[in-house]
């Protein structure tokens, strides 16, 4: 045998291409030729770049000190143990045919190219990539919606307008002729959708209007409490509030510097479960703790000037003056010179009169529509009257007794025409109307127009109280 093979030893079994094959006697010249001129094939022990192609599945990496191996990607997901997934570093054909034969990578292989069993999480990327767009969309007008102070209301009618102008474009801005008016809305029509979610999934709802600024609402939160931690000052103003249910809430506003400017944030709403000062001064602790808000820089407090508040003893400010006693504060100006014209009232007896006079005064005309229709009448035969109506007192707004003195001084003379032509008619009203013009006396019309030229300077003093750029040193 030694004479027709080659030594194991010799080139660890390989031959070399010069090497020639002795064959036996009786063998033909002419096949010993042809076999002695012949160059043997090598075995392929490397990578071929078109294997891929023909397994989608196959791989080549390298190791740490880069040797080369070959895996096998669908046997990996399926988290098989095999030659494969572990690297073979055998570059042949043969390795790669035999791995497709074995039953784990066959059964890998049959549920991949199932199309009743779809792969959840490819789906799953592949709507979102296909969708991430609309979503991104979606999300601005929710944010949209947020940043202007409008209701998630309008939140589906707001998708749908960019929807449509976003299928309109070439239509909208490259008209030919520029005359061309526009179609009517596609969203107004029954259009097929181009979507490849479910009508469940559109996100279009104000529902899920709600949820896009619930999930992003927490990343401005941070940007702004950034803010006033780097800020080399800020101050919080407080002011509380009762719900229609009666349930009491402290709305917490931070004003801090950013690029050198003032600017107001609202930070949140504490649901008040006590109303004193400890209680409200505690709550304060924990909402700003839970933020991750510092009292180090906080160097100035404003509130309604409310008792609890402002309590020299035990209010809240001198309670949280206590944290840092470099601390400021000052009540809100506006609010305080309101509660001040409205105590004063309350020491003459007589403005409770002239208020309950203006409350009957305003019932009898909103109640019927022919008394109101008789008192427009008269007052477009006045020229001097302006046609004003008569308001409402609104004991929640500030000096709202100032725009109803103010109209009702200003349409007085047409309101007692509009009484004494009730009392001829003689309706079911006459005796109301008589009742009425009874209170109309002189003392009323000398106080409404005392009150007229009065409101007039307070309103304009309230409205600069209210100013965006006023100052102590103006105030003082």
């Amino acid at each position: 045998m030694e004479k027709y093979f080659q030594s194991a030893s010799n080139s660890k079994g390989k031959r070399k291409e010069g090497d020639n094959i002795e064959h036996p006697i009786g063998d033909s010249s002419k096949s010993h030729k042809k076999i002695q001129n012949k160059k043997y094939k090598k075995e392929r022990n490397d990578w071929d770049p078109k294997w891929p192609q023909t397994y989608p599945w196959l791989v080549r990496r390298e190791d740490e000190e880069g040797n080369p191996f070959m895996y096998c990607v669908w046997c990996e997901e399926g988290k098989v143990n095999n030659i494969f997934t572990k690297g073979c570093n055998k570059f042949k054909k043969d390795y790669l045919d035999n791995h497709i034969k074995t039953d784990t990578h066959s059964s890998i292989a049959k549920l991949r190219n199932n199309t009743n069993q779809p792969n959840i999480i490819a789906g799953f990327v592949t709507q979102l990539g296909v969708e991430k767009s609309k979503i991104i969309t979606l999300m601005r007008n929710a944010y949209f919606c947020s940043k202007h102070n409008l209701a998630l209301n309008i939140y589906p009618d707001l998708n749908n307008l960019v929807e449509y102008q976003i299928k309109n474009y070439d239509e909208i801005h490259y008209q030919k002729p520029p005359t061309k008016v526009l179609p009517p809305p596609l969203y107004l029509q029954t259009l097929p959708s181009t979507s490849t979610s479910s009508n469940y999934a559109t996100y279009k709802n104000s529902k899920a209007g709600l949820n896009f600024i619930e999930s992003f609402s927490c990343i401005i939160e941070r940007q702004v409490i950034d803010k006033i931690n780097k800020s080399t000052g800020w101050s919080i103003l407080l002011d509380e509030s009762t719900t229609i249910t009666i349930d009491k809430h402290l709305a917490i506003i931070s004003k801090h510097i950013v690029g050198n400017e003032p600017v107001l944030r609202y930070l949140g709403m504490i649901n008040l479960e006590e109303c004193d000062a400890n209680s409200i001064t505690k709550d304060i602790e924990i909402f700003l703790n839970v933020k991750g808000i510092s009292f180090k820089s906080l160097f100035h407090i404003g509130s309604d000037g409310a008792s609890v508040m402002t309590g020299k003893h035990n209010g809240v400010v001198t309670k949280l003056k206590n944290k840092n006693p470099f601390m400021t504060s000052i009540h809100c100006i506006a609010h305080r010179f309101a509660l001040v014209g409205k105590d004063s009232a309350n020491d003459v007896p007589y403005f409770k009169e002239y208020e309950s006079t203006l409350k009957r005064l305003y019932s009898y005309f909103s109640r019927s529509y022919n008394r109101l229709k008789n008192l427009r009448m008269i007052q477009a035969d006045d020229d001097d009257d302006p046609g004003l109506a008569i308001l409402k007192l609104v004991s929640t707004r500030w000096l709202s007794l100032s725009q109803t003195v103010s109209n009702l001084h200003q349409t007085l003379n047409s309101i007692i025409s509009s009484l004494q032509t009730d009392i001829l008619v003689n309706d079911d009203g006459a005796d109301l109307a008589k009742k009425l013009l009874e209170e109309l006396d002189p003392n009323f019309i000398l106080a409404t127009k005392f009150l007229a030229d009065l409101f007039d300077v307070l309103q304009r003093l309230i409205k600069a109280f209210q100013g965006d750029f006023i100052t102590l040193s103006d105030v003082s």
